[in-house]
């Protein structure tokens, strides 16, 4: 007897040796992970070519791990354990604070000069000023505090939160701007007279639509004050409506959902102002909100301007009204959605994609009347994607 049920449960064992990996590469499978936000490993194709030069045995590790049976849930279980049970302050390099996501972050022990790099940020957004003006136009930079920065209160004590870094960023930023006569609309302080946490998601690292529409708002009042008379929107002929759909923040995502964070995906209503589309050229549908298929489909960030574009061009076809160009991170596309309300066309160009003109190039073809240039204070002085305009 004891011999039969040890036959039995090694004939168990290799079943199931055999059975997982081989339902991972042969069963239902996805191409793309939701909560990873990235293209999941595929196996390459079996033939003489691909197993002599081992591609083959290669590529299937990486497509076993990505394709393992249940891999989400898996995934969600260790998450749920580590933060559940366990206790664990940091999952995933996701910190769990009292209700708000936010990024694990080394502690900083060099000292770079801050105050060196504000000036060479500065002096370059100097020239894309200068070329504006030449033209005719008017420059502003937008500074957003990223939420991580906005909300860094939820960090536990005994963590590292970047915050004085990012303080000093800030300071030698606004510094160089002001040193350079640079029009700059800072939204720290226009945040924290109403209460900054309620202008952004707790799983994502975005502000949400009403952090927009407060942004939109000082942008206009902004362009009021250099002698700009443009129509706006106001909250009071507005409605915000909330999506029932489930969120899923880039944070979140992080966790695969399984921490509860309580966030809404919210887009507006207002008086039509009828428009035209382009992305990257091609004719889309006209509007600035991309919702999901059905209400239990996932809603994220990018249901506003359907995520990050190379380019968008929409026009409003009200020629009397100022040209805009927007460019910058992700951070740009919930303002747009108002922006485009207050100008004839807008163009907006997000340069960590855009590479058939240079920024200056752009500028001089399109001749906008103002030119905006948006991004968080977490990069600030990066002279990469949109802080690099060559």
């Amino acid at each position: 007897m004891k011999k039969t049920w040890q036959i039995a449960f090694l004939s168990i064992v290799c079943a199931v040796l055999v059975a997982v990996p081989v339902l991972s590469v042969f069963g239902p499978r996805q191409d793309i992970s939701l909560y990873e936000n990235r293209t999941l490993a595929s196996l390459e194709p079996l033939s003489m070519q691909t197993i002599f030069d081992g591609s083959f045995f290669s590529s299937m590790e990486s497509a076993l791990s990505d394709h393992i049976i249940g891999r989400d849930h898996w995934l969600r279980a260790y998450v749920r354990w580590q933060a559940g049970p366990l206790q664990k302050p940091v999952v995933n390099d996701i910190v769990l604070g009292d209700g708000v996501l936010a990024p694990y972050r080394t502690p900083v022990y060099e000292d770079p000069d801050y105050t060196q790099k504000g000036v060479d940020m500065a002096a370059s957004l100097a020239a894309i000023r200068d070329l504006c003006e030449s033209l005719g136009g008017q420059f502003v930079y937008v500074g957003i505090p990223e939420q991580s920065s906005a909300m860094r209160g939820h960090y536990p004590d005994y963590l590292y939160s970047g915050a004085l870094v990012t303080d000093e960023v800030r300071r030698s930023m606004a510094a160089g701007l002001a040193g350079q006569g640079i029009e700059f609309v800072d939204m720290v302080p226009i945040f924290e007279q109403a209460g900054i946490e309620q202008y952004y998601f707790n799983g994502d690292h975005h502000y949400n639509l009403r952090g927009a529409y407060v942004t939109y708002r000082a942008i206009l009042d902004r362009l009021s004050e250099l002698g700009y008379d443009l129509p706006v929107l106001l909250e009071e002929d507005m409605e915000y409506v909330a999506l029932p759909n489930p969120v899923y923040g880039s944070r979140s995502r992080q966790l695969y959902n399984a921490v509860d964070i309580r966030d809404q995906v919210e887009i507006y209503t207002a008086g039509e102002i009828p428009f035209d589309r382009w992305d990257n050229g091609e004719p889309v549908e006209s509007t600035v909100f991309t919702l999901p298929e059905n209400d239990e489909a996932p809603a994220a960030y990018t249901v506003y301007m359907g995520g990050d574009q190379a380019e968008a061009r929409i026009d409003t076809h009200r020629p009397d009204l100022p040209k805009l160009l927007v460019f910058g991170d992700s951070f740009s596309n919930a303002v747009e959605t108002f922006l485009y309300r207050s100008f004839g066309e807008m163009r907006s160009l997000d340069l960590r994609y855009y590479t058939e003109k240079t920024l200056s190039e752009y500028i001089r073809e399109y001749q906008p009347d103002v030119v905006l240039c948006i991004r968080d204070d977490l990069n600030y002085l990066s002279a990469e994607g949109n802080g690099d305009f060559e």
